[in-house]
């Protein structure tokens, strides 16, 4: 199947529906980057959760000594770069943005852009580009315009580390349970995105973490039962207020959120245990099996047993004996 070699520049890893890796000869020193094929990306677009927000590439450029990049028509997806050290620019419809540590800026589909590291003390730079239904509700809950396209934001290491949970989802995306995984992973990157951004009235801010702590509540706890009254009780909010929030931060109500969550949970035991439908179904909060083989059905586009045995077909044919080296 593939091992996969070491080399001097980079890796480019290339995910496709039959799960092979393949690297590009170009790029920069310890660079990272994941490229998302048409295939898997189909298959993206054909799940109810994560065809709505969705990452197509992510990388991590730490060297980029005479880095430049320059696109005259755009492209079709939102580019976000994160710049976490060094310093770099970026010229959107011929306005130049210089940019610093600390600072993103998201490049919406279809803008002509160009962007490039500093010569004296190059940028350090996380970024990825993302698609579906409710991107653009995220891009304007980050506030992204031409006038103002840059971000700062108030923490450096805590993005690099929820952009790193981001990377390692979109990386080991091989299954549907993968995606849904990815898809839940880049709303709360894109949520946390929007907490740290400084230049915000307090009272919003401290409204945008008590969401925040709400997402991580609900993700802890997936399994148990939870209403509107006890959650919005929980994040210190009325029900409407709190509703309102959470679907102004995460694109989605609080109780679909949630069904992400568990359905996410759902497919990982799906993929990794042999346990009937109906104690799965108890494990990640449904007394009913019949309700949540509807809800999955629904969402994922597939019965429980029927994704079962597709994934572990795939699984069978990805997991056979390495017998030589890619070509």
């Amino acid at each position: 199947m593939y091992r996969i070699r070491p080399i001097d520049t980079m890796d480019v890893i290339l995910i496709n529906m039959d799960y092979m890796m393949k690297k590009l000869k170009d790029g920069f020193p310890e660079q990272r980057l994941v490229v998302i094929s048409r295939e898997l990306l189909k298959r993206q677009n054909k799940l109810l959760i994560s065809r709505h927000l969705h990452v197509t590439d992510i990388g991590h450029f730490p060297h980029t000594e005479n880095h430049f990049v320059s696109r005259k028509s755009g492209i079709f997806q939102y580019i976000m770069i994160f710049c976490a050290s060094g310093l770099g620019s970026v010229i959107l419809n011929g306005n130049k943005r210089e940019m610093s540590a600390g600072q993103l800026i998201i490049i919406p589909p279809g803008t002509p852009h160009r962007y490039e590291a500093d010569i004296a003390i190059p940028w350090n730079i996380y970024w990825f580009h993302f698609a579906g239904d409710q991107a653009p509700e995220y891009a304007e809950l980050l506030g992204q315009n031409e006038q103002n396209p840059v971000i700062q934001v108030s923490d450096i290491d805590e993005l690099v580390r929820r952009f790193e949970r981001l990377y390692s989802a979109v990386v080991s995306a091989f299954s549907d349970s993968a995606l849904v995984q990815a898809s839940v992973e880049l709303t709360e990157t894109l949520c946390l995105i929007n907490t740290l951004r400084t230049g915000r009235h307090r009272k919003s801010r401290q409204s945008e973490q008590r969401i925040l702590k709400s997402i991580e509540y609900i993700t802890r706890h997936y399994e148990q039962p939870h209403s509107l009254d006890e959650l919005a009780r929980q994040a210190g909010l009325s029900v409407p207020h709190y509703v309102s929030l959470f679907r102004k931060q995460t694109g989605t109500p609080p109780l679909r959120y949630l069904t992400r969550v568990r359905l996410r949970h759902a497919c990982e035991r799906l993929d990794l245990s042999d346990d009937p439908v109906a104690e799965i179904a108890r494990t990640v909060g449904y007394e009913d099996a019949f309700y949540f083989s509807r809800i999955f059905k629904k969402s994922i586009g597939h019965s429980p047993s029927n994704y079962r045995k597709l994934n572990k077909d795939s699984f069978s044919r990805f997991r056979q004996p390495v017998t030589g080296e890619l070509d």
